[in-house]
C-alpha cells in the first residue's frame, strides 16, 4: 500500500495525532522555557505560549479524532439500516407484518 493514498484516506485521523503531537511538542518545548528561567514574570510568556497553544492543538487534534470515530459509526448504522431496508422489502409491505397484539398500560 502507498503512504500517501492511506493518509489521503484517513486524513482526519492523521492530522489528529499531528495536532496531538505538535501540541505535545508545544508543551515539552513550554516547559523547557519556564525551567530555564528564574523569575516569574519571564515565565510567564512560555506559560501562554507553549502551555495555552498546545492544549489547544491537543484539543484540536483529539476532536478530529472522535470526529473520524463518529464517522465510522454512522457508516455501520448506515450498512445495518440499508441492509434491514432491503430486509423489509423482500419480506413485503410493512403492514402485512403481525407482530401480535400491543401490551397494556396498567396503572400502578
Amino acid at each position: 500500500m502507498d503512504l500517501k493514498v492511506v493518509i489521503r484516506g484517513l486524513w482526519d485521523r492523521a492530522g489528529g495525532w499531528l495536532l496531538i503531537a505538535a501540541g505535545g511538542l508545544a508543551l515539552v518545548l513550554g516547559w523547557v522555557g519556564v525551567s530555564g528561567t528564574p523569575l516569574p514574570s519571564e515565565q510567564i510568556p512560555y506559560v501562554v505560549s507553549g502551555g495555552l497553544f498546545g492544549l489547544a492543538l491537543i484539543g484540536i487534534g483529539t476532536t478530529l479524532l472522535i470526529s473520524a470515530d463518529l464517522g465510522d459509526e454512522w457508516r455501520k448504522l448506515d450498512a445495518i439500516e440499508s441492509v434491514l431496508r432491503s430486509q423489509r422489502s423482500l419480506d413485503g409491505p410493512a403492514d402485512a407484518v403481525t407482530a401480535g397484539p400491543a401490551p397494556e398500560l396498567v396503572d400502578a
